[in-house]
């Protein structure tokens, strides 16, 4: 995994895995394989302008867990963690 510290992300992971067995086979096999990152740029109506890294990853199916993360640090990180803090 590429951020093993990150508990959001392996609970994220976990429930995955726990609604799909070839998700789970996949992860438990190593079996998942990253497609190049992609910054995406994205205007949201009231944060504006973002920048995100769009990730895809390919457990081997058909099936396809898409990732948008904002740099750590960014403005569009802080604009995200304070969109985050709404909820």
């Amino acid at each position: 995994m590429r951020y093993p510290a990150d508990r959001a992300l392996g609970e994220l992971i976990n429930e995955f895995a726990a609604h799909s067995p070839d998700f789970a086979a996949g992860r438990r096999d190593h079996n998942v394989r990253p497609i190049a990152t992609l910054r995406k740029y994205v205007h949201h109506p009231e944060l504006g302008k973002l920048e995100l890294d769009c990730q895809t990853l390919l457990p081997g199916t058909d099936l396809r867990l898409v990732m948008y993360t904002a740099e750590p640090g960014s403005p569009s990180a802080a604009a995200l963690t304070r969109l985050g803090a709404r909820s």
